[in-house]
């Protein structure tokens, strides 16, 4: 049985002051191994209060047998929007295996700095003569239930951000864990889609600190919920091409081996070799304070 729920979305419209943009933020990622490290002088802190960090990604992260899509949205406008449910196809959410539940349990994490993230991967489709896109927005729930794609409605705010609100039916809970924007806070997260090999290669990881975002909930039974919204009103670069897909790594991949950049470097495992002339040193070392003590 598919349990309703009740959704409000808000969103800015065309007739929203074009000025208001020179109040973002803008993490530009439109040069091949950007971050947001320059952009937030280290790690960034979302509308939400919690630190994250975005990088531009070698499409030899990504591929084939490498990605597990959860969400893809797309639209012949120049705005898209949606979230990720496997019980219906809510705004421009794209039906079939693309867009699906997705449980925290699936979702790798890496440790940065002694800090463990939760990792997402995104991967965007536009033309060659006009590859740039704007992402306006990204929101995470923690959720008891898989939420429906129906009874939602929409409302238009001009002087707010894109941004989901979900009303959990009785006996669950639907709780925002994660908003990239506010309107306080704003970021504007820049993307240039002729750096990587076509659709299907990658081109941003997402990371979201644990402890902050996901803490205290119980992967094998939560619910992430992921919003996500691109283009024209309210950024800069409108969609125009395809659709844009957000994915976690398999759980055979290696997260940190697909971005080595934004993970701790374990110490290297010593050659055999070089275990040898370890050991004989110690056992050097050991005879001559044997005969010390001796004389």
């Amino acid at each position: 049985m598919i349990r309703k729920i009740t959704l409000a979305l808000i969103v800015c419209t065309a007739l929203a002051p074009r000025s208001a943009l020179a109040t973002y933020t803008t993490i530009d990622l439109t040069t091949a191994g950007a971050t947001s490290d320059t952009t937030c002088g280290g790690v960034c802190t979302s509308a939400s209060g919690d630190q994250f960090q975005v990088v531009q990604i070698s499409p030899s992260s990504t591929g084939t047998g490498v990605i597990d899509s959860f969400l893809r949205v797309g639209s012949n406008d120049n705005t898209e929007q949606g979230y990720n449910t496997s019980t219906g196809t809510p705004y421009d959410d794209k039906p079939g295996n693309f867009t699906r539940a997705l449980l925290l349990s699936e979702v790798p994490t890496v440790s940065i700095n002694g800090a463990s993230y939760y990792q997402f991967l995104l991967d965007v489709n536009q033309t060659g003569e006009s590859p740039l896109i704007s992402l306006n927005q990204i929101q995470l729930f923690a959720s008891t239930y898989d939420p429906a794609g129906s009874d939602t409605s929409v409302s238009t705010d001009a002087s707010s951000e894109p941004h989901l609100a979900i009303t959990a039916p009785a006996g669950d809970t639907t709780t925002e864990v994660f908003a990239l924007n506010s309107i306080a806070n704003p970021y504007l997260i820049q993307l240039d889609y002729s750096l990587n090999s076509g659709s299907g290669s990658g081109d941003m990881f997402l990371y979201v600190r644990g402890t902050t975002t996901f803490g205290g909930y119980d992967p094998a039974t939560t619910y992430v919920v992921l919003y996500t919204q691109f283009g024209v009103p309210p950024g800069t670069s409108p969609n125009n091409d395809g659709g844009e897909e957000w994915a976690v790594l398999k759980g055979s991949q290696d997260a940190c081996l697909a971005d080595p950049t934004r993970c701790e470097v374990n110490p290297p495992v010593p050659e055999p070799a070089s275990l040898l002339l370890f050991g004989t040193g110690l056992a050097s070392a050991a005879w001559r304070l044997r005969r010390k003590k001796k004389s």
